[in-house]
């Protein structure tokens, strides 16, 4: 058995980090048992702690998750991946969605695709080599100041009634 002198000088030797008056405070069993740890006599459960032990392990939430279905679908116009997961756990049972929007390309059926192309199929059921132009109608008047533009249309019958709404004084597009 040591002095206390001696074991304060040891444990501040051995831990240069901590302050003297820090030591001093300590009990005499304390100081010992310091001293023991860093001969290696026994374990520090705070350097045990400190210790990286790497990516922390996840913990099991008891959480199932199985895929349902996935799958290409058109959703206002735009075209999306849609993804469908069961969650399983002891509170019951879950289904939930998610949606990707496409880039420009996507793989369907092991293939690399334009997303146009398979917008197209998905639209119309065929499968093209380029994508049609939508078909536009021009509506034109003619008047004793020459032809009068009135816009382009999605259908013919659109067009129609924008050359007759113009004939009857109604001006679409605010023409004069």
């Amino acid at each position: 058995m040591r002095n206390r002198q001696a074991i304060e000088d040891a444990v501040y030797d051995a831990f240069p980090a901590m302050d003297m008056s820090e030591i001093e405070r300590m009990d005499t069993d304390k100081l010992e048992w310091l001293l023991e740890v860093r001969q290696g006599k026994r374990k520090d459960p705070v350097a045990i702690t400190d210790q990286k032990l790497g990516r922390p392990r996840k913990q099991k939430t008891g959480v199932v998750w199985s895929k349902i279905g996935a799958g290409y679908e058109l959703r206002d116009g735009v075209l999306v991946y849609v993804e469908h997961w069961r969650t399983s756990n002891e509170a019951g049972d879950a289904v939930r969605e998610y949606v990707t929007a496409c880039g420009d390309r996507v793989s369907y059926d092991g293939r690399t695709v334009a997303a146009s192309r398979l917008k197209h199929f998905l639209q119309t059921g065929e499968w093209v080599k380029r994508v049609p132009a939508p078909t536009r109608y021009r509506a034109r008047v003619r008047t004793t100041g020459g032809l009068i533009h009135i816009g382009y249309f999605a259908t013919r019958e659109e067009r129609d009634a924008a050359v007759f709404a113009y004939k009857l004084g109604i001006f679409p597009n605010g023409l004069k």
